[in-house]
């Protein structure tokens, strides 16, 4: 669940912007992290599953969470570039959240 209003505005003017219908692309990620988790509990160490559920839970607001999967990705491979750099945005999500707070 995502507690983050500002986070589920933005996610809905996307929506609108690219012609989506939000409860469709709300259903569409929630089977993308289902499969990302599948793919995890097959392989707990097939880096792109924690990348893309991290990647995908960015996308939803939910930035603790998001850490922890692409903090899991980088330690399976410390160099997967995709990892760092959204790692990086994300932290950088989690500053900007508590300065407007």
């Amino acid at each position: 669940l995502n507690d983050d209003l500002m986070s589920i505005f933005v996610a809905n003017d996307l929506c609108n912007r690219a012609g989506l219908d939000t409860i469709s692309a709300g259903g569409t990620i929630a089977f993308a992290i289902e499969c990302f988790e599948k793919t995890i509990e097959i392989d707990e160490n097939y880096e792109w599953g924690w990348h893309n559920k991290g990647f995908t839970l960015i996308l939803l607001g939910r930035y603790k969470d998001a850490l922890e999967c692409l903090d899991r990705a980088l330690e399976i491979n410390p160099n997967y570039r995709a990892a760092i750099r959204n790692r990086d945005k994300c932290l950088n999500m989690l500053k900007l959240r508590q300065v407007n707070r």
